[in-house]
């Protein structure tokens, strides 16, 4: 004879209770058969973050370099159909032991031989600079001042000062006075021949003296390119599209799709920024807040109510509450 029981299940994020009852014959419970629970691991790193952000990191990792070297090879083989590079192994070997610095700075003024100029080109596509995906421009900050867009500010203004036409003569000029342009951890100088960008933390955030932008080195390639034209190396328009489209080359943000209307299911949700979701968000705030009293009764806002802070919260970024909108309604101060 089977014994009635009842299974009652408590599912959580990282853990499974249950329980089985006995029942009477009524079915009501009289007693705990068995009763245990499994704990299993809730997909997170010991600091509570998710194990996803660690994958996401080294995937994203893994697709910068895949690129970058499938972008490196279809250069090299641009450079190569263009007469820029050699097609020898041995031959584009030996190019290593010019100094790249001294061939983009002198480039400017003097004729290269071809390979040369190909040297030269080759350096600017291992550091690019960095390039905003954005849209549009944020208004500048004070936050964006003191990091990335200072340091690219400096780094600019030390160019001026310099008297430097391009990123590259600049870093010519620095190395040959045995100066750094490199930033290390305590702000001080030390000798150094690359272009790094080595932050230093301020008040728990980045501050960086120097950082190239990918203008700066689009402006360095397209006069390098110019010069060495004028001064007669044969080089076609087909070749400069061709070359730095490799080099400069940067990939579109996709575009996020916004889902299903949770209204309507058959139709997309409106993106957040068009001015009428804005304004069904702001209404239906209002139409969800309510006023609480001390004695702890409350009511929703009146018509009237609604449409005053209505007005503000058209013409603001945000409404506070004990600033604002307290003030608006005429509601006073309430003690605790």
């Amino acid at each position: 004879m089977t014994v009635p029981y009842r299974l009652g299940i408590d599912i959580g994020t990282n853990s499974l209770g249950w329980c089985a009852l006995d029942l009477d014959r009524e079915n009501q419970p009289k007693s705990i058969r068995r009763i245990g629970v499994r704990i299993f691991s809730n997909g997170r790193a010991p600091d509570d973050t998710p194990l996803a952000v660690e994958r996401r990191g080294a995937r994203g990792a893994r697709k910068r370099r895949d690129r970058f070297v499938d972008r490196r090879d279809d250069l090299m083989a641009a450079l190569i159909r263009h007469g820029l590079m050699p097609t020898e192994d041995n031959a584009r070997k030996q190019l290593e032991g010019l100094d790249p610095y001294e061939l983009r700075a002198i480039g400017l003024d003097a004729l290269l031989p071809p390979h040369h100029l190909g040297r030269a080109i080759f350096h600017l596509n291992q550091r690019r600079g960095f390039k905003s995906n954005r849209k549009t421009d944020r208004k500048q900050k004070a936050d964006d001042i003191k990091g990335m867009k200072g340091g690219i500010g400096k780094l600019r203004q030390a160019i001026s000062d310099a008297g430097a036409r391009t990123l590259g003569e600049y870093l010519y000029i620095t190395f040959r006075k045995g100066r750094t342009v490199r930033g290390s951890k305590d702000g001080k100088v030390k000798a150094h021949a690359t272009l790094r960008a080595r932050p230093h933390v301020v008040k728990g955030k980045n501050e960086y003296d120097l950082y190239a932008d990918r203008a700066m080195y689009e402006q360095e390639f397209d006069l390098l390119w110019q010069r060495q034209k004028e001064l007669g190396t044969p080089l076609s328009d087909v070749a400069y599209k061709e070359i730095k489209g490799f080099i400069f080359f940067q990939r579109p943000l996709k575009p996020v799709q916004p889902g299903k209307c949770a209204l309507d299911p058959s139709d997309e949700r409106a993106p957040l920024a068009l001015p009428i979701v804005q304004r069904f968000r702001m209404l239906s705030e209002l139409a969800n807040l309510e006023i609480v009293f001390p004695n702890q009764t409350h009511r929703p806002l009146t018509l009237d109510e609604r449409n005053r802070i209505l007005k503000d919260l058209q013409s603001t970024k945000e409404l506070s509450f004990e600033k604002k909108i307290r003030s608006k309604l005429s509601l006073g101060v309430v003690t605790p």
